[in-house]
């Protein structure tokens, strides 16, 4: 179903996360890399890096991945 794939989602019942870690809008990069940071203090578990992306596991899929808040 369309609803699957679109609007809003909760990004703690995803396995994976991906983040790019270049952007042409560099301070998108950051916020990418910080909101990494957080998942990895909160659980999640660095499965691939290079110099353009980043990928982390969940390890709480399903529950409370990140606490929600402004950056």
């Amino acid at each position: 179903p369309r609803e699957y794939f679109f609007g809003p989602q909760d990004i703690c019942s995803f396995d994976y996360f991906i983040f790019d870690k270049v952007s042409r809008q560099q301070v998108l990069a950051q916020y990418n890399l910080l909101v990494a940071s957080e998942l990895l203090k909160e659980g999640s578990a660095r499965v691939f890096e290079n110099d353009v992306v980043v990928i982390l596991k969940n390890n709480k899929a399903g529950g409370d991945c990140i606490e929600e808040r402004s950056f």
